[in-house]
């Protein structure tokens, strides 16, 4: 944790078609996601401490290529290379109220 403020610029996502073009740096594909929460928007400068909360649109489209190598990537201002991470889609739950129905 750095005791200096950054600025979040940007947010994108990035598809590799493989593990080389990953190390490589080339996507087939890449995206700056611009849907962001109303009270965090950017540019947005982050203060030491503090918590930034990125939001994109999950689509069908998004599901699917996370079953790949899709990398959503954080651009600020204290570092030359973004902070970069594997996104990754949970199954749906049930609800933890929801009754089940007995068998007997």
């Amino acid at each position: 944790m750095s005791s200096r403020a950054t600025t979040i610029t940007h947010m994108t996502m990035q598809l590799y078609p493989s593990w080389l073009a990953y190390i490589r740096r080339r996507p087939s594909q890449s995206w700056i996601i611009v849907d962001h929460l109303p009270n965090q928007p950017l540019p947005y400068v982050l203060e030491p401490g503090k918590i930034w909360t990125g939001t994109g649109l999950q689509t069908e489209d998004v599901s699917e290529m996370a079953k790949g190598r899709l990398y959503v990537e954080l651009i600020h201002a204290l570092a030359k290379t973004p902070i970069r991470c594997r996104v990754t889609v949970r199954e749906k739950s049930s609800p933890k109220n929801e009754e089940t129905p007995s068998h007997g």
